[in-house]
């Protein structure tokens, strides 16, 4: 369903560029000059535009439909998706002259016109598939914490597709932030009263023969019932996973092969991405060089040791962003939000991402990927560990230069904040793949045009 409701967004956005287009045209040449044009002629050449439009728009979070209920979100995304798609579509007609219509007036016709569209539609498609009748009826079997925080998610955000009926409890001595619907003898009942849809369960929890299990599954024969477990669901619906009674079983992909091309492509896409961006430090570097070091006195490169795969450690490479006191307390300090001891120049390299172009040199080297967890320093590694028992699976793969917790978590210096980033980061791990790596570096590329609190 989730597939189904982003393909439709994607359609009819490539649809509303083009009517966009037509009304645009229409008032440019019919409504105001009355002289004779050719839709196709134009439609045909707008056409790799608007796909470069659908990047921006997934860029911007347009096709992440569980924010389409907040207004105000969604007018700034709008907002800055028009003001990007003006600028690439202008240096597109700018690189390529020889193309036989140069917009102008179109142009700020059309992005005007397409903006009210998107918003409209966005608006439209929620109110359409938050209607009761196009949800699914969801009961939660159980009420350990994974079971609440599933069912407080889902209630808080009904644009999941999925309406919150109840809990039915296996643990009777554990309470809950939600009032429970019946009891295990009566789940059969229950189903039926309360028209189920959809049945989370934790697997984990039940013996293979256990009674509840033989009603679930005559349920999802005999009445059609959906039956997902409940970690599955939490994980699929908030991108990252619960770090409560995960198993070790949960990583394992059962009957699949491992694609060992796609090691060999990220491999090459971590080479040719980390060239590009050592040849632009290298020019940049007589710049950066001047600026940090006239804003400061000390050294323009700044190494520090982080864990990397396998437990190894290496150097890490940066451009200093703080003074050489703030560098030499960072040995026992977590970075923080707004921290105060970067400076005037540390600001702008944070904000811009620029201060990580060295680390090509360890993407380069195979110390790091361009995308994977963020490496951290030993100093906190060994504190970690016996915080979160999985904390040790960050280090079975390569970390990166940006991250899935990078680009869906916030800045934050402290341990809980560590445990935020590592659902998020064991979600990468358990899904790691090309196509996720993209949609990363996506995000990324919109994260280095938002205010982030590493400065």
């Amino acid at each position: 369903m989730n597939s189904l409701k982003k393909s439709i967004l994607i359609i009819s956005d490539l649809l509303m560029a083009f009517v966009s287009l037509w009304l645009a045209l229409w008032i440019r040449y019919s409504l105001i000059n009355q002289v004779d044009y050719n839709y196709w002629e134009h439609a045909w050449i707008f056409l790799p535009v608007f796909l470069l439009w659908l990047v921006v728009y997934f860029i911007n979070d347009l096709y992440d439909y569980t924010r389409f209920s907040d207004n105000q979100q969604l007018v700034y995304s709008v907002l800055r998706s028009a003001i990007y798609n003006f600028l690439i579509t202008v240096v597109f007609f700018y690189i390529i002259p020889k193309l036989l219509i140069t917009p102008k007036t179109i142009l700020v016709f059309l992005v005007c016109i397409s903006s009210v569209l998107i918003m409209a539609g966005r608006y439209v498609f929620n109110r359409i598939f938050v209607h009761e009748k196009l949800l699914k009826r969801l009961l939660v079997i159980g009420n350990d914490k994974i079971h609440t925080q599933l069912a407080m998610t889902i209630k808080k955000n009904i644009s999941y597709g999925y309406l919150f009926i109840g809990l039915v409890m296996t643990n009777p001595g554990r309470r809950t932030k939600f009032k429970t619907i019946g009891k295990i003898a009566n789940l059969t009942k229950i189903i039926k009263k309360r028209r189920i849809d959809s049945i989370a369960i934790d697997v984990n929890s039940f013996r293979q023969n256990d009674e509840v299990f033989k009603i679930v599954s005559d349920a999802c024969i005999s009445r059609h019932i959906e039956v997902v477990d409940v970690n599955y669901l939490y994980e699929n619906l908030t991108g990252k996973v619960m770090l409560e009674n995960l198993s070790q079983i949960w990583f394992t992909n059962f009957n699949r092969s491992a694609n060992k091309f796609s090691f060999f492509v990220k491999r090459f896409i971590d080479v040719v991405l980390s060239i590009i961006g050592l040849l632009f430090f290298i020019i940049l570097s007589p710049i950066l060089y001047l600026a940090v070091r006239l804003d400061s006195p000390g050294s323009f490169l700044f190494a520090q040791e982080r864990i990397g795969a396998n437990n190894k450690i290496f150097k890490i490479y940066k451009i200093r962003s703080m003074t050489m006191r703030a560098c030499r307390d960072l040995k026992s300090k977590w970075n923080q939000t707004r921290d105060k001891r970067v400076t005037v120049a540390g600001r702008f390299l944070r904000m811009s991402g620029l201060d990580e172009l060295p680390q090509c040199w360890n993407i380069l080297k195979g110390e790091m990927s361009i995308v994977g967890p963020r490496p951290e320093r030993p100093i906190y590694i060994e504190k970690l560990d016996k915080r979160q028992k999985l904390y040790y699976k960050r280090h079975l793969v390569k970390p990166g230069l940006t991250g899935w917790a990078q680009v869906m978590a916030n800045y934050g210096g402290s341990f809980a904040d560590a445990d935020e980033k590592l659902q998020y980061d064991l979600y990468y791990i358990k899904n790691r793949s090309i196509f996720l790596d993209l949609v990363i570096i996506l995000k990324t590329v919109r994260r280095l045009f938002e205010s982030r609190g590493g400065y």
